[in-house]
């Protein structure tokens, strides 16, 4: 099959890193795939290297950016409406909501037959203004009818979508976001090499986040926990891994709660080496706000990693309660201290909790499965 998968940027992100998988995969399986994508300024990193080295035809269109400008939105789709018109794929599947309405319109106005939409994450939430959370939604119902199957990353992004009134539950397909399990599940550095190297000692307990240093990710109530714990006297390090606008913020905050000498900002790591930095860890939490389901929940259980997080859209699917970690109302930092804590303090209920977490990954999360189903779903819808 000839595909075209549109994305509005690249950057080192949770959606990004689904399309990269999905494109290579399909490459792997002889289809001739192009990625079309606008660019990836900013300090959060870019993925575009690693599919350039698997043979996909790469088009950046510079004017498709991530805000809203009827300027350069209107050039970036008859920008886009060229490149599908002039290389007549079977199938366009969009990811993102800029990349997702821009694409979405262009492939109709070109021919395509069949056309697929990825929703890593909803558009619309309750911590934006009530005018934009009507645009969003409005935005996504006028393309609705032009899109053969949704493909949600988690059961609560289909069961948000339907209930937004974006479309009808038969034309959802929950495919969730899979990875390179083996990388998880048998670390190449060792732990105390990562320890080493990040300055903290062999018998520390670790509590890792990974997300980008940016609105809405949730690092300011983790801090604030972490001051909570006394790390300075109980041998706890704070790990926060990513980069982004917020860093400098977030710098001075942890220095102004008196913990800046046991958290440690990572910058950007590679993502081949995140399994290495999760390993190293003991615990991992999730306090962003809106996620449609973080990556790094069952990446850290693929590592035997407890999972503490904010219950918000698919985390449930994946944190049992009591079970694999702890589940806490979002923004609420008294109930996230106490969760930490008990996972500080008690090193055989860590081990059981990343056990148990473990058990529940394969083989949904694994991105062979992953682009399996994406294939059959390609196959299915256009009769190829």
């Amino acid at each position: 099959m000839k595909i075209a998968h549109i994305i509005t940027r690249m950057i080192v992100g949770g959606a990004q890193e689904n399309t990269v998988f999905t494109v290579e995969g399909l490459i792997d399986r002889g289809h001739r795939v192009t990625l079309i994508t606008g660019p990836s300024p900013g300090p959060e990193g870019r993925l575009l290297q690693r599919i350039k080295n698997k043979r996909a035809e790469i088009i950046e269109v510079n004017e498709m950016r991530r805000e809203i400008n009827p300027v350069t939105d209107t050039a970036a789709f008859f920008k886009i409406l060229k490149i599908l018109r002039q290389n007549r794929y079977d199938i366009v599947h969009t990811h993102s909501s800029k990349a997702g309405i821009l694409g979405r319109l262009a492939a109709k106005k070109a021919g395509i037959k069949t056309i697929i939409h990825t929703i890593h994450g909803l558009p619309y939430h309750k911590y934006q203004s009530k005018f934009l959370n009507c645009f969003y939604k409005a935005c996504e119902k006028s393309v609705s009818g032009l899109t053969g199957k949704y493909i949600a990353v988690s059961e609560s992004m289909k069961q948000q979508s339907i209930a937004a009134g974006i479309s009808e539950e038969n034309k959802y397909r929950v495919i969730r976001s899979g990875f390179d399990l083996t990388r998880y599940l048998q670390p190449a550095v060792k732990r105390s090499e990562i320890r080493a190297n990040l300055n903290i000692p062999g018998n520390a307990v670790i509590i890792c986040k990974i997300a980008r240093l940016f609105h809405l990710k949730g690092h300011e109530y983790i801090l604030e926990s972490f001051s909570r714990l006394k790390p300075g006297e109980n041998n706890i390090y704070l790990l926060l891994i990513g980069d982004g606008i917020l860093r400098s913020r977030l710098e001075k905050e942890a220095e102004r709660l008196k913990i800046k000498d046991n958290t440690v900002f990572t910058g950007l790591i590679d993502p081949e080496e995140i399994p290495d930095y999760i390993n190293a860890s003991d615990i991992l939490v999730h306090t962003s706000l809106r996620e449609g389901l973080a990556k790094a929940i069952p990446q850290a259980y693929a590592c035997a990693k407890p999972v503490i997080s904010f219950d918000i859209d698919g985390a449930r699917e994946l944190v049992k309660d009591g079970l694999t970690g702890y589940l806490i109302p979002p923004e609420d930092t008294i109930l996230l201290t106490e969760a930490v804590d008990k996972l500080v303090q008690n090193g055989d209920l860590r081990y059981h909790m990343g056990q148990e977490g473990k058990s529940l990954i394969l083989p949904y999360y694994d991105k062979n499965y992953m682009v399996d189903e994406i294939e059959k779903l390609y196959m299915k819808e256009s009769g190829l």
